[in-house]
């Protein structure tokens, strides 16, 4: 789990469309497909503390598509400005106990449900595998 500081807006015109400050920050899963593939392979590399400009291909972005509900066109690259504030390893299955267990199991569970029903087969794999 990463803990991130961040401002998304579109490389063309500099228009802010998402943001996540100190107040509340956000928190997100490397490799769970939760933030674009661009931001998350980023992210990855960083070091806590490390800011970064960052620049985002559409295909790692948005794609050709866009999200009308942001404001963000088709093909549109973005840059994001980020801070890592911090990261946490989560708990392995045999440092849990019991009632943990469970309840990871069954987050996961709802999860890949959810990703299922939106024909999002390859993300409800692996929220299944974990």
């Amino acid at each position: 789990m990463v803990t991130i500081v961040y401002t998304a807006a579109l490389k063309s015109n500099g228009q802010v469309f998402d943001q996540a400050g100190e107040d509340k920050p956000l928190n997100f899963t490397i490799g769970d497909e939760e933030v674009c593939l661009g931001l998350d392979k980023a992210v990855e590399s960083m070091k806590k503390g490390e800011k970064a400009l960052i620049t985002v291909a559409p295909k790692y972005a948005y794609g050709q598509k866009g999200d009308a509900a942001k404001g963000v066109p088709a093909d549109a690259e973005i840059l994001y400005t980020v801070t890592l504030v911090g990261f946490t390893k989560p708990k392995m299955a045999y440092q849990m106990q019991p009632n943990e267990l469970l309840d990871s199991a069954e987050k996961k569970r709802l999860e890949g449900n959810s990703f299922y029903t939106q024909n999002k087969v390859k993300q409800a794999q692996k929220r299944y595998e974990k």
